[in-house]
């Protein structure tokens, strides 16, 4: 997604950031799937707060991502 989502490594792996990513799997007319990325999010596990959301290029998220991604965090008690 051309971020910088890889400096994160460290801090997940002691537990003080979590990474997830939102995507869709397309199917090609051949039958061929591809999952392409829309999102990352980062949370903070001790919290269970979503600390960023970004897209492509450290833009923002469209609006259909973030309904999306409200209704996952809902889903799993995040804020």
């Amino acid at each position: 997604m051309s971020h910088c989502v890889f400096g994160y490594a460290r801090r997940c792996r002691e537990g003080s950031s979590a990474i997830f990513s939102l995507r869709h799997l397309e199917i090609a007319s051949d039958g061929a799937t591809r999952a392409v990325s829309y999102a990352t999010i980062e949370v903070h596990p001790p919290s269970r707060k979503i600390v960023q959301i970004r897209a492509f290029r450290n833009r923002p998220v469209n609006n259909s991502c973030q309904r999306m991604i409200h209704e996952w965090a809902r889903q799993n008690n995040l804020c």
